[in-house]
C-alpha cells in the first residue's frame, strides 16, 4: 500500500496531534482508514479479533499505532479496548481536543 504524503495531500496536517480508535483496523478498508491519520501524525488504536493480523498491521503502521485484540461484540473486550486506548492515547494530558472513533469493523449473522 502506498503511503500518502503531505505533498500529495496537504490536508494531512489536520491529523497532527489527533487521536483515533478504529475497529477492524487490522486489514482491508479499515487498515487504510488507520493508515491515513497515522501518516499525518495522529496516534491510532486498531482493534480486531485476529492477533496475527493485528500484529502485522501494527508493524506496518509504526510507533504511532497500537493494536488491541478483541471482539467488539464482547463487553469485556470493549472495556479492555477502552482501558488500553486511554493509556496509549493519554487523552486528557496530551490531546485535549478529543479523539475520533471509527466503528466500522464487524459482522453479524442474520
Amino acid at each position: 500500500m502506498a503511503v500518502v504524503s503531505e505533498r500529495e495531500y496537504p490536508g494531512m496536517r489536520a491529523y497532527s496531534g489527533r487521536t483515533a480508535v478504529i475497529t477492524g483496523g487490522g486489514s482491508g478498508v479499515d487498515f487504510a482508514t488507520a493508515r491515513t491519520p497515522v501518516d499525518g501524525g495522529a496516534r491510532v488504536v486498531i482493534t480486531g479479533r485476529s492477533r496475527a493480523t493485528l500484529d502485522a498491521a501494527r508493524e506496518r503502521l509504526g510507533a504511532n499505532a497500537v493494536a488491541v485484540r478483541g471482539d467488539v461484540a464482547s463487553l469485556t473486550d470493549l472495556d479492555t479496548l477502552a482501558d488500553r486506548a486511554a493509556a496509549f492515547l493519554a487523552f486528557e494530558a496530551t490531546y485535549p481536543t478529543g479523539a475520533e472513533l471509527v466503528a466500522d469493523g464487524g459482522a453479524t449473522q442474520l
